[in-house]
């Protein structure tokens, strides 16, 4: 048996899995923080890697003809090599409900100069 018939455990591929869908949530979360993006799914198909992305602002994550999503499966597919990234972009249904939301809100105000009593 050679080095690639080898068959790796389950539980490294679980963790490989794992790693590389953390690596994915943490690359969209830096390149779309200032474009209102909340949070990730990672799903495994059978035609590839389905990205659901939740955002508060999902027009500004599309961009204009869809540039920046193109972008986003351009660089996933080549930098962190993900098999055929499919990426969907949904909107929060309820803003005002979602911690991070709220927080990301706060944070902007706060840096504006508005004061915290005022915020909340």
């Amino acid at each position: 048996m050679s080095q690639a018939q080898r068959r790796i455990p389950v539980y490294k591929k679980i963790l490989q899995d794992k790693i590389k869908e953390w690596m994915i949530k943490e690359f969209l979360n830096y390149k779309l923080a200032k474009q209102g993006y909340v949070d990730s799914d990672v799903l495994k198909t059978p035609l590839g890697t389905r990205i659901i992305i939740y955002a508060e602002r999902p027009n500004r994550i599309i961009g204009r003809k869809g540039v920046i999503v193109k972008e986003l499966t351009e660089l996933l597919s080549k930098k962190l090599e993900v098999e055929n990234p499919i990426i969907d972009v949904t909107p929060i249904q309820n803003p005002e409900l979602n911690p991070k939301i709220i927080a990301n809100r706060i944070a902007w105000a706060m840096t504006k100069g508005v004061k915290f009593r005022r915020l909340v």
